[in-house]
């Protein structure tokens, strides 16, 4: 028994699980029926298994019963284009969920029959929804499309930072030293630059774990190399500069010319670099998340993709579920992409001057 208490539903859904098994030589059938009783006391019939003959089959099929069936509402007296909930839940007040079993036995051949029911479920959907409705659990799509802008300026952001930072460590080093430490940087380097980083974030992520950070650690991993060779190419034009030669002549060490001298000329590229590689992380992101291989306790835009793709949105075409991630998606990385343009304009004055 439940109360009710608001406006008739659109839709309503139930769910008995059980299983029947039968010992010995009975024969006879066995019959599973569900009911809904309203407020008024009217009766309707919401599911029947027919007769299951014992001995021939093992009943475990669960009783399902949605307020979509066509059947159902044909079975109630209903019209095929009548809203069930509507029709049954008109009332409100305390309603109540029979479960029968019928056992019709046909001989006296001794026997046992063992009944098991399952954690049953009755759900009515309810009328509101966000801007954006809900999946097929439910959830809010407009509040995860929120939460998935948190998500994906994190990942973006952490990793960017992180391959920064590396490209720029293993550039200046690189570049400055030169030689033998040259040498086996820049192969290290091309090496990883290289190598298809999909699949092997892949396959890393297959056998480690799915994690938020992980997935962090893992993107700015293989995305630094590009700006540490770039990081080389400039140190490498900045290190027989005149004004580096005077500092080396003076006795002034490597630490102090490279935070002195070097530094400060990568100020420019470090900063749109920065920017620039937010897009990247957003978007392999979003590709891992859409191939199942991101953090499944997360939600992100592309892990919204992903149960789109699962529930079988896209063949339905659910435009509330794939749009506005795929939307959101483009927009934030355009937006990082067109700002990371204006920075380059404002830090290059030869550029501006240029355009000028």
């Amino acid at each position: 028994v439940f109360k009710y208490m608001y406006d008739p539903p659109k839709r309503f859904e139930g769910k008995i699980p059980f299983e029947v098994k039968y010992y010995g030589s009975i024969i006879g059938y066995v019959r599973i029926k569900c009911y809904i009783v309203s407020p008024d006391n009217k009766v309707y019939q919401v599911y029947d298994s027919r007769f299951i003959a014992m001995n021939l089959t093992k009943m475990d099929t669960p009783a399902t019963y949605d307020a979509r069936d066509i059947f159902l509402k044909l079975q109630l007296g209903f019209s095929p284009y009548d809203d069930l909930g509507e029709k049954i839940f008109s009332k409100k007040g305390n309603y109540t969920l029979i479960l029968k079993i019928v056992v019709q036995p046909v001989s006296s051949n001794p026997g046992r029959i063992d009944i098991n029911i399952g954690v049953k479920y009755f759900r009515i959907y309810g009328l509101l929804y966000g801007w954006l409705g809900t999946d097929n659990l439910g959830c809010d799509l407009f509040s995860n499309l929120i939460y998935g802008t948190r998500v994906s300026l994190i990942v973006g952001v952490l990793a960017s930072i992180i391959s920064v930072s590396v490209g720029l460590i293993v550039g200046i080093v690189s570049g400055y030293k030169g030689g033998i430490v040259d040498q086996i940087l820049m192969y290290f380097t091309d090496t990883l630059l290289f190598t298809p980083i999909l699949p092997l974030i892949i396959a890393i992520s297959v056998f480690i774990g799915k994690s938020l950070f992980l997935e962090i650690a893992l993107i700015a991993l293989f995305s630094w190399m590009g700006f540490a060779r770039n990081t080389r190419a400039y140190v490498l034009s900045i290190r027989d500069s005149m004004y580096v030669e005077a500092a080396k002549a003076i006795g002034s060490s490597d630490t102090y010319i490279i935070f002195r001298h070097i530094l400060p000329q990568l100020t420019p590229i470090i900063y749109i670099t920065l920017v620039m590689r937010v897009p990247g992380a957003i978007l392999l992101e979003a590709t891992l998340s859409f191939l199942n291989l991101g953090d499944p306790s997360v939600p992100s835009w592309g892990r919204m993709l992903y149960s789109a793709r699962y529930a079988g949105a896209f063949f339905r075409f659910m435009w509330w579920w794939i749009i506005p991630p795929g939307i959101a998606i483009t927009i934030l990385a355009l937006s990082f992409v067109l700002i990371g343009h204006a920075l380059d304009e404002i830090l290059n004055p030869k550029l501006r001057v240029r355009r000028q």
